[in-house]
């Protein structure tokens, strides 16, 4: 079941707007189940968003593993993954750099304020895999040329890894060599 070739299925069971409270203009909820490819459930999540008036978005995952995963000695890597306009190119960040870093090595990166593109973000290995991951952020910015976009901030509950690619996880995953990936370039599709 938690293997990257296994194709695991998001069930949603429920999904509701509600009223809003005067902070906000909407809450939405939902309810998903995470299943393994042969229909296990692996992980019951809720998510809620709350849409405020100014265009922020508060956004909580509440992810509960199932009793099988309780044995496993480390959980695999939960998080979200979001298709952004090709011209929000433009990242700035403030956590691990400048060079890509993970949990489990990423001392050598020092904590700062840095500037990245997809494309400088991107790790040419020999065989595709997911790459160019920063650790320890408090806040990512996706800007295009005008200074437009998108700021995701961590919560006061921890900090948040990201990221940025320009080809997705599953042609990544598809791709044997880097030649069998599509030729591609900031701010373009």
């Amino acid at each position: 079941g938690l293997s990257a070739s296994a194709s695991q299925r998001l069930i949603c069971n429920t999904f509701e707007a509600l009223s809003h409270d005067g902070n906000s203009l909407l809450d939405v909820g939902s309810e998903s189940l995470i299943l393994s490819s042969s229909g296990k459930t692996l992980f019951a999540v809720t998510t809620h968003y709350e849409i405020h008036a100014n265009a922020r978005i508060d956004v909580r995952f509440y992810i509960k593993p199932s009793e099988s995963l309780h044995n496993i000695p480390s959980l695999p890597r939960i998080g979200s993954s979001f298709v952004l306009r090709p011209s929000l190119c433009h990242i700035s960040y403030f956590g691990r750099g400048p060079w890509e870093n993970y949990p489990d090595r990423k001392s050598s990166a020092r904590i700062g304020l840095w500037k990245s593109t997809p494309l400088e973000m991107h790790v040419d290995y020999i065989v595709p895999s997911e790459n160019g991951n920063r650790t320890d952020c408090r806040w990512v910015c996706f800007l295009d040329d005008i200074g437009s976009g998108l700021m995701i901030v961590s919560n006061n509950e921890g900090l948040l890894c990201f990221s940025a690619s320009l080809w997705s996880q599953e042609e990544l995953h598809k791709a044997k060599h880097t030649s069998d990936l599509a030729s591609r370039l900031n701010g373009k599709n």
